[in-house]
């Protein structure tokens, strides 16, 4: 049986506005043959300190050539109850009037926490952010990173950076600017900005030197081993017979 969903189009990178409580961390646009409708599906990403209830978004369907199509739709996710670092709203979709859209825009327009708060995104700029580099992309290396698991934590899996209000540990956590420690793993962040690469990747050079020796060690003590073992039973097997 074909499939009923076909992925018409994606967002290329993750968008945020700045000072926002959330990531638009994925998107994609589907054309759904049973229903004959173009569907949008977007993937949030809190990074607010209070829990989410609800979050209201915009989205306009685009043609071919990147024109708006129709009106924008708007959409609310509703009794979220969301924590920090949760991800939500992948299982909704949103259906678009336009059954030939092409692409789309989208923009959180409102978010509502728990506690009756809200926060107005009203006209805010919704950009993409810069893909996070892993530890192996950033250093060059497979090596280089685990040299830096080895002196910083074996969670350690991304390069830290910071960008538009926002800094990635290297735990993978999203913290704000205004926090100096990493909300998950409480690592300080400029202690992390002033690592010494330099140092690392020198560490990382001697480290696999080392373990280069180790193997030829322990290759030349099986060999002897082996050898000592054929000697005895060259030894003891005519003593058997005998």
């Amino acid at each position: 049986m074909a499939e009923r969903y076909e992925k018409k189009y994606t967002l290329a990178h993750r968008l945020y506005a700045d000072g926002a409580p959330v990531l638009i961390a994925a998107g994609a646009l589907l054309d759904d043959s049973l229903s004959r409708r173009r569907l949008v599906q977007l993937k949030f990403k809190s990074v607010s300190e209070k829990k989410i209830a609800s979050v209201r978004v915009s989205v306009t369907a685009l043609n071919a050539a990147g024109e708006a199509r129709g009106a924008a739709v708007e959409y609310l996710y509703a009794g979220l109850n969301a924590p920090r670092d949760a991800e939500f709203g992948q299982k909704s979709a949103i259906v678009m009037p336009e059954s030939d859209a092409a692409s789309f825009t989208v923009s959180v327009t409102e978010v509502t926490y728990t506690d009756g708060s809200r926060w107005d995104g009203t006209g805010a700029a919704w950009t993409a952010l810069h893909i996070p580099r892993t530890l192996a992309d950033a250093l060059g290396g497979e090596e280089v990173a685990g040299q830096f698991a080895i002196r910083y934590g074996i969670d350690c899996v991304m390069m830290p950076e910071d960008e538009r209000g926002l800094w990635v540990c290297a735990c993978g956590a999203i913290n704000r600017e205004t926090e100096a420690k990493c909300h998950r793993c409480r690592r300080v962040y400029a202690a992390l900005k002033n690592i010494n690469l330099s140092s690392l990747r020198t560490e990382s050079a001697q480290r696999v030197e080392t373990e280069k020796q180790q193997d030829v060690e322990e290759k030349e003590e099986k060999k002897s081993a082996q050898k000592k073992l054929i000697i005895a039973l060259a030894v003891l097997i005519p003593v058997i017979m005998i």
